[in-house]
């Protein structure tokens, strides 16, 4: 979903003891000459060895350019917005026309909204028939001015200001308690559903006096904030952020106990908005909790200045303040963090001290299997009558998809990121026939409605494309954001699919596979095989590279990519827990004893890729001395 939203949460905030976890306060320090608290001393995982080779490391796909785009599919040669559009300076009174998204009914929506405040930084719209507290008004203007506009850039864009006013519009915003849109910066002959019009939407059932205002608030300005300065950064990254921006200035923010409910999902993957997120969203604001405390606010600065995205950013960041240091040391120190509860880093908090429980325990000889998501953690209290030898396996290779190819061992996949424009493109000769018929198998799984995949055709070396409707592709397109009939949702399974090629035939031309996703969320993707086109003998397996021209695109087999891990040991609570990390070696296998109740933190890491990783614990009596 491309938009960066805050989940309507005003009923659970109300419920649950609501900021129960304290707010850490953001210190600044000369940075990256800052003192640094050590990381933990481990051993780097060398390359693991496995069964079958892996593929080499996925290169990214070029990054998506929506002017591009306009021109290639629908013809429209558009110019950026002017700053002065896009940060206009719009009187009291003033009334315009926003595009808004219902994300419960799935489709945009039309509303007329009126100025009624201007502030030195934002204009201030409210839907025309509404009825405003002009006092409420008035102070949460003031509140914004004074408190979360300055505090927002002070701790992820220190210096900058906002090149102009933006607008602040209150809606009827159904499933969401306000999101930010970068699709506004964009022409509507670029985005349909563009405002041309730099925004935050906010959710008008919200009181304007009320706790969970200034919260909304604060999350979205961050989002316009850390969008300025890198658009393309990673959903995980912008959230977890958003959220440390809200805690900090002291407002309601998502609790942390629906992460300590659930401590293994992944703070990178998310599911859907309707297959509840909160999890996600509270681990990845418990994580930026957590960085501010290793890094300081200067190192959350740099990590919103960085123009990589998702882990490299932060390790961009620790490259420079932490030479040698490692982000996969680090996520599994913050594991180790939340089950011991320190109250000092590394493992634990400055000003919170949130512990999660494992929900398995070995406790005699015998053996677990267990399986990690990417970027989650796996927990086992081990608590044993007498000493154990333990030895973790892990299978050293993860699967890319959860399909393997439809034929032979590889398949063209579109690869995996938010705002990426993967593409792959050959020469056909259809000089010599009067009708042709397309065919391949596809298997995909696609953010539904907001990420897209074509079958284009052009016959004049590629300035222009016509978009083939496929047997599954839709021209259904509830946000305005398809250039034509597409594939999007999810294939349940490999699936022939055809397209008509007859209105080409006589020409030589470019036929190619098009993978766009937006800049926030996206599921594994779209892969192609056996590709053919019988009236000119064409058939194409995808065991070799033949005649195409891949940008993004990968050819993949069912081996899949390298799959590391990260453990510690955890013996103890509080202060007083000792922390092991545990050096997992060249075929994925470490051995340790214990001897006094513990629990096993196990991270996994694997790019690309949202399948577990999978291993196997087991235990034996132990015998004299150390097994490591």
């Amino acid at each position: 979903m491309r938009l960066s939203v805050r989940i309507a949460l005003a009923a659970l905030l109300l419920a649950a003891p609501a900021c129960t976890d304290a707010a850490p306060t953001p210190t600044r320090t000369p940075w990256p000459t800052a003192t640094p608290i050590p990381l933990a001393t481990a051993t780097p995982t060398p390359t693991p060895i496995p069964a079958s080779t892996p593929c080499a490391e996925v290169p990214d796909a070029p990054d998506r350019d929506d002017f591009a785009l306009a021109q290639r599919f629908s013809g429209v040669a558009a110019a950026p917005l002017p700053v002065e559009t896009l940060y206009a300076n719009e009187e009291v009174g003033f009334t315009r026309r926003f595009i808004g998204f219902d994300l419960i009914a799935n489709t945009t929506f039309e509303f007329d909204a009126t100025v009624r405040l201007v502030t030195p930084n934002a204009v201030w719209y409210f839907r025309t028939d509404a009825e405003v507290d002009t006092e409420a008004l008035a102070a949460a203007a003031d509140e914004f001015e004074r408190h979360i506009l300055p505090g927002v850039l002070d701790l992820v864009l220190p210096g900058d200001a906002l090149p102009g006013r933006i607008a602040v519009v209150h809606g009827s915003l159904p499933g969401v308690g306000g999101y930010f849109n970068g699709g506004d910066v964009f022409p509507r002959a670029v985005r349909a559903h563009s405002n041309e019009r730099v925004a935050l939407y906010l959710n008008d059932e919200a009181p304007l006096d009320s706790d969970f205002y200034p919260a909304v608030l604060a999350h979205e300005l961050q989002h316009l904030v850390h969008w300025s300065a890198d658009p393309t950064e990673s959903a995980w990254v912008q959230e977890g952020f958003s959220e440390l921006a809200a805690r900090t200035l002291g407002y309601d923010s998502i609790p942390f106990l629906f992460y300590r409910g659930n401590p293994e999902v992944s703070i990178r993957d998310w599911p859907p908005l309707d297959e509840d997120p909160l999890p996600n969203y509270a681990g990845a604001a418990l994580f930026s909790t957590y960085l501010l405390d290793r890094l300081g606010a200067d190192g959350i600065a740099a990590i919103t200045a960085q123009q990589v995205d998702g882990k490299d950013s932060v390790q961009a960041v620790l490259d420079v303040a932490f030479p040698g240091t490692d982000f996969e040391a680090l996520f599994a120190d913050w594991l180790a963090a939340n089950v011991s509860g320190g109250s000092t880093p590394p493992y634990g908090y400055a000003e919170a001290s949130p512990t999660v429980q494992a929900t398995r325990t070995l406790t005699g000889p015998g053996s677990v299997d267990g399986e990690v998501t990417q970027m989650g953690a796996w927990l086992l209290d081990i608590d044993a009558s007498a000493p154990l030898d333990v030895m973790f396996t892990g299978e050293g290779v993860t699967p890319l998809l959860p399909v393997d190819p439809y034929g032979g061992e590889s398949c063209w996949w579109g690869n995996a990121g938010d705002s990426l424009h993967a593409s792959l493109t050959r020469e056909i000769d259809l000089t010599g026939v009067d009708d042709a018929m397309l065919s391949f198998r596809a298997w995909w799984d696609i953010e539904k409605h907001w990420d897209r995949g074509y079958v284009s055709v052009s016959t004049d070396s590629g300035r222009s494309w016509s978009i083939l409707n496929a047997t599954s592709s839709t021209a259904h397109d509830p946000f305005q954001v398809a250039f034509g009939p597409s594939y999007t949702g999810s294939s349940r399974g490999w699936r022939l699919e055809t397209a008509d090629l007859t209105p080409f035939a006589g020409h030589e031309a470019l036929l190619r596979f098009d993978y766009l996703t937006d800049d926030s969320t996206h599921d594994s993707g779209w892969c192609i095989d056996d590709i053919a086109i019988d009236d000119i003998d064409l058939f194409d397996d995808a065991e070799t590279g033949g005649d195409w021209q891949a940008e993004g695109f990968v050819r993949i087999g069912s081996a899949g990519v390298e799959q590391r891990f990260a453990i510690r040991l955890v013996e103890g609570t509080g202060d007083a827990a000792t922390v092991t990390p545990l050096s997992v070696s060249r075929d994925s296998v470490v051995s340790f004893r214990v001897d006094r109740p513990a629990t096993m933190v196990v991270a996994g890491f694997a790019d690309k890729t949202s399948e577990p990783a999978r291993f196997e614990v087991r235990a034996v009596e132990s015998t004299n001395g150390n097994s490591g």
